[in-house]
């Protein structure tokens, strides 16, 4: 089933990404290199689990 956004659907759909990916970007400045790493690595694990 294909389902396509209306053009307000578009829009709020980006504003919701922008908002989501500045939360995920504050958060992450305040932590080590090697923290966002490790974080991302068991993100990689639980995909790949849940595949």
């Amino acid at each position: 089933m294909l389902v396509e956004l209306s053009s307000s659907g578009r829009s709020a759909a980006a504003t919701i990404s922008q908002a989501l990916a500045d939360v995920e970007q504050r958060a992450l400045a305040k932590l080590h290199t090697t923290a966002v790493e490790g974080f991302y690595d068991v993100l990689q694990a639980l995909t790949a689990a849940a595949s």
